[in-house]
């Protein structure tokens, strides 16, 4: 479970006092010889959202005749550039440039050596849960080509797809939490230089992980109530436990975060002469 340390407390010789030592980020809070513990330690269930995951980019997103942003020739090492699709006088020419992707290829001319070349894009999932990430995608190569994700083959592939887009394929396994690398593997065929390119139109999803809550702001207040504040995700829901002994726990309440924070009181700390709390994120 994530969070500070459990706050501590001692007896205090007057009617209230409420301390708080920044040395060891403990807080003290006492009244009339009663100790009632807040525990700013919070903990998330096993809930998620599915979110749109980022930097996921189709090719060929600036115009014509620029550098690609967001794809990069690792091997051999070349700079990708956005261009124009290749008119064959021998083949059916390449799917033609949109407004949602074009080619890149690691010349203006389209022209390169026979070889295998790696065009490589980054995504970070570190917000995300790795195993709930799924790609999808659609594809065109010039000659063929194969897909890697982290370095494994994902079993994807292309022979001769210049002409038209694959049938969409999707990658649901293989993903890792923090950075990942999906590579394009683009077989260049022939005896001599040739026309050689990529296009892909990629998407996915994952579940977004939940940031734990914590909690802050212990006080008492009107009638001795115990109150401290839950501080979260807008929307989200919390629940509160407690525990006088840091091995049962029980719920005691939940709520909905309709901001990034609500004050919550317990009505029954009168009755207690000790008690600790906690905040989980439900399902």
């Amino acid at each position: 479970m994530l969070g500070d340390p459990p706050m501590s407390a001692s007896t205090a010789t007057g009617s209230e006092r409420a301390t708080v030592d920044r040395r060891d980020r403990q807080y003290r809070i006492c009244q009339n010889w009663r100790v009632i513990f807040l525990w700013l330690l919070a903990s998330c269930a096993l809930c998620s959202r599915a979110d749109p995951i980022p930097g996921l980019y189709n090719t060929g997103l600036t115009s014509e005749g620029s550098v690609e942003p967001n794809y990069a020739i690792v091997a051999p090492p070349r700079t990708a550039f956005v261009v124009a699709p290749q008119a064959s006088d021998c083949c059916e020419p390449w799917v033609p440039n949109s407004a949602t992707s074009k080619w890149i290829a690691p010349h203006l001319d389209r022209v390169d050596v026979p070889t295998n070349f790696i065009y490589r894009l980054k995504f970070n999932l570190a917000d995300f849960d790795a195993a709930s990430a799924v790609l999808t995608g659609r594809w065109a190569t010039d000659d063929d080509g194969a897909i890697l994700l982290n370095g494994v083959n994902t079993g994807v592939r292309r022979t001769n797809g210049w002409s038209s887009f694959s049938d969409s394929f999707t990658i649901v396994r293989g993903f890792l939490a923090g950075t990942n690398m999906v590579d394009f593997i683009v077989t260049n065929l022939g005896d001599r230089p040739n026309p050689t390119g990529l296009r892909v139109e990629l998407s996915g999803t994952a579940d977004r992980l939940p940031k734990p809550p914590f909690l802050s702001n212990p006080r008492f207040v009107t009638n001795g109530l115990f109150a401290f504040r839950v501080n979260g995700e807008t929307n989200r829901s919390y629940g509160i436990q407690t525990t006088a002994d840091f091995f049962a726990w029980a719920p005691i309440a939940s709520l909905v975060l309709t901001s990034s924070f609500a004050d919550w009181f317990d009505t029954n700390s009168s009755g207690f002469p000790r008690r600790f709390y906690r905040a989980r994120v439900l399902p």
